[in-house]
């Protein structure tokens, strides 16, 4: 019995051995995950780059680097290193690889003397350039790709892919992920012919999805894979239990609704900082290693996401190393797995010999928030040097925060220092990237006022007004534009009717919010001055003067003005007071009653009033064609003739919709100007049909509603304006039949 007994037990212990060893083999292939990294160097502190090559090769599972540039010193060191490579054009070198020759040269300069020793993988084109632009960077990025590829070919490297890395900002829709949609003017003129050629080429389509830029106190656990209650898709019935797969597969179902599902995807960036402003509570040690360790588990397991099961993802988080010479707010600098010594900021089971010994990381306890202040702004210090301010001045301006308006003949280029346009800029990352403490830090030269800077001293201070956005939150319930060449002498009684109706109406009703905008578009005579006395007299925050310097036409004048105010509704006025202002009631209450309907809809749809005035794109065009007969009687033959002929080119341009085009008396939401007015390409006198037909192109709701109109004396249309009316509609024409003038979404 007891050689029974024994000979029993030897199985099972040979069993338990198994059983053992398999348990081991987990936790030892755990702790050592393959993953990539991207090896970013903007620090003074940072080791060489041979030593990086040692260091990874030796020290742990990272098998692969993705570099900013084509530093040929970090290329050279990763020769026969096994780690792979991948380089990147940067942005401001697109253009020259449009053509061949060019292509060549690039190749033969940054890949030909490294490989085969060096494992170059891949070339990316630029980074995020549908995110950052310029417009021609955008233009020319799938030519470059293609051509860079053909240049690859021709030199022997055939195994080398092309792609391009994008920011997440190129979806228009992400909620919920299955209605995934790339922006309109993005997804057909760029992004489908770029996944064409990626499926050519076998080649990915590369994402940058980063949850901690969508992270608040009240969402962390879904973004960091922690435990969580979970999102359900309500179309596919999928439930998301972290942001990481729903961002993956928003860009996935934007990718199918093209008919490219089969192009891989590779992650670019993803990471999370260890330390941010006091303000982010969220963003610990703790919530960082969470994040990527848990992330390294996940594209490695091969588990995919709910609309790509099975997947694995090739993955690159964002960085090797804590860079402290990267500007912008302290997160920035705060990305690294590592230190420069090489000693790991924490671990996340890529360190080959097994994690070496950490302080157990816990969560920073959580203040209870506390009130926030009312409105502030985000202003440079007094001992802010020029040199730091103009560095400011360069890293917004590469965040995609538009700086047009401190560029030259923009709306705030004026007074032309390196301090105003800085002013500008860093305000307008603040308001634009999510009004936290931590987006006006800036290395320190910046602080939050709550002080409004408009109501400084008024002379002096009048020209370093921040100038606000309409890519910012509405802040008014209604703004006016009024475009103004020339009007010393129609501009008075025109803004004492308005400026009566408007404070009227607001005495009545304290939500009835307003800002009248006067944009001077490089007037000669008195105009400016006659302004300025209504800014003095309503304040700053009632009445705003933007100077154009020179004349640009009606149609840049109201664009910019529409692009720099902050209501809900935006009404474009004519500076002669031809129509009576109080009729803005009529549009309102139109334009109100399609919002109202779009949100009873999308309560419908999503249980949740989500869509306010500001969300629904709808425009209401002042119109006199109940007028016609009667302005046929009374105006100036010429007149009569202009407005006919003038509306049978208009309806052979734009076609049918709105018979009276060229009323100045037009509301739109903020969701509409936003969409035509950065998009609006003529400057003078048919802007408006070009609106009707951007309207048409966006599906944007338009309606035509009558309005009380007198003429007014000094008109400065006449025969002289047939031929420039003329030669607009057919440069639009032309301009969008072939494709020369873009429609970004």
């Amino acid at each position: 019995m007891g050689a029974l007994r024994k000979n029993q037990t030897a199985p099972r212990n040979i069993l338990l051995l198994v059983f053992l060893v398999y348990i081991v083999s987990i936790f030892r292939v755990g702790s050592a995950w393959a993953i990539g990294v991207n090896y970013g160097m903007l620090g003074d502190n940072l080791p060489p780059p041979a030593q990086v090559a040692e260091f990874l090769r030796t020290k742990t599972s990272i098998d692969r680097i993705k570099l900013f540039d084509a530093n040929t010193d970090v290329v050279r060191a990763f020769a026969n290193s096994g780690i792979a490579v991948t380089i990147t054009v940067p942005n401001g070198e697109i253009p020259g690889l449009v053509q061949l020759p060019g292509a060549q040269q690039w190749v033969t300069a940054h890949v030909s003397p490294f490989v085969p020793q060096t494992n170059i993988i891949r070339v990316l084109v630029g980074n995020e350039v549908l995110h950052w632009g310029p417009q021609n960077l955008i233009d020319n990025l799938v030519p470059a790709m293609r051509t860079l590829y053909q240049a690859l070919q021709q030199a022997g490297h055939r195994n080398i892919q092309v792609s391009t890395p994008h920011s997440l900002a190129i979806l228009g829709r992400s909620q919920p992920p299955s209605t995934g949609r790339f922006r309109p003017g993005w997804d057909v003129g760029v992004l489908k012919p770029m996944l064409q050629f990626h499926r050519e080429t076998k080649s990915p389509f590369v994402v940058n999805p980063y949850p901690y830029f969508e992270s608040g106190p009240k969402n962390v656990n879904f973004c960091i894979f922690k435990m969580n209650r979970g999102r359900l898709d309500r179309w596919t019935k999928k439930m998301y239990y972290n942001m990481f797969e729903s961002q993956m597969d928003a860009v996935f179902s934007a990718m199918k609704a093209l008919g490219y599902p089969d192009v891989n995807i590779v992650v670019g960036e993803t990471g999370w900082p260890t330390v941010a402003e006091s303000f982010q509570t969220w963003v610990t040690p703790y919530t960082a290693q969470t994040y990527n360790s848990r992330l390294v588990m996940a594209v490695n397991s091969g588990k995919g996401t709910p609309l790509m099961p099975g997947r694995k993802f090739e993955t690159y988080i964002f960085g090797l190393f804590t860079e402290n010479q990267k500007p912008g707010p302290i997160a920035e600098r705060s990305f690294g797995l590592f230190r420069p010594d090489f000693t790991p900021v924490y671990d996340i089971g890529i360190l080959r010999n097994g994690p070496r010994p950490q302080p157990r990381l816990q969560p920073r306890p959580q203040p209870r928030p506390q009130p926030g202040p009312g409105r502030n702004w985000c202003v440079p210090k007094p001992e802010a040097t020029d040199a730091q301010l103009q560095a400011n001045i360069n890293y917004v301006c590469g965040q995609g925060v538009d700086c047009r308006p401190i560029q030259a003949g923009g709306a705030c280029f004026n007074p032309n220092n390196v301090r105003s346009h800085a002013a500008y800029a860093m305000n307008s990352f603040y308001q634009t990237k999510g009004r936290q403490p931590f987006q006006c830090d800036f290395s320190h030269t910046a602080f939050l006022s709550n002080r409004d800077p408009n109501i400084n001293a008024y002379m002096s201070q009048l020209f370093q007004v921040l100038c606000p956005s309409i890519f910012d939150p509405a802040e008014k319930y209604i703004s006016l534009i009024i475009p103004a060449f020339n009007e010393e002498q129609r501009l008075p009684s025109a803004l004492d009717e308005t400026m009566k109706y408007l404070h009227q109406r607001s005495e009545k009703d304290k939500s009835f919010t307003y800002e009248v905008v006067i944009v001077d578009d490089g007037s000669v005579d008195g105009t400016k001055n006659v302004a300025l006395e209504f800014v003095k007299t309503y304040k700053m925050d009632n009445v705003r003067v933007l100077l154009l310097g020179r004349n640009c036409g009606k149609g840049e004048a109201i664009r910019k003005g529409m692009l720099h105010s902050r209501g809900d509704l935006l009404l474009m006025v004519d500076a002669d007071g031809a129509t009576k202002v109080d009729d803005l009631e009529k549009l309102e209450t139109q334009i109100r009653a399609v919002v109202e309907k779009e949100m009873h809809m999308d309560h419908a749809a999503d249980g949740n009033l989500s869509l306010g005035m500001s969300d629904v794109p709808v425009t209401a065009f002042g119109s006199r064609a109940h007028l016609e007969e009667k302005a046929l009687a009374s105006r100036k033959w010429y007149r009569n003739f202009l407005m006919k002929g003038f509306h049978l080119v208009v309806l052979l341009a734009a076609g049918p919709g709105i018979r009276d085009t060229q009323c100045g008396f037009k509301m739109f939401t903020r969701a509409a100007a936003r969409k035509l007015f950065s998009n609006v390409h003529l400057k003078r006198w048919c802007f408006d049909v070009e609106l009707v037909y951007l309207c048409k192109w966006f599906r944007i709701p338009m309606l035509e509603i009558s309005v009380t109109w007198s003429e007014i004396p000094g008109s400065k249309v006449n025969l002289l304006s047939i031929p420039n009316m003329l030669w607009e509609l057919v440069l639009m024409a032309l301009g969008y039949r072939t494709g020369m003038w873009k429609i970004n979404g």
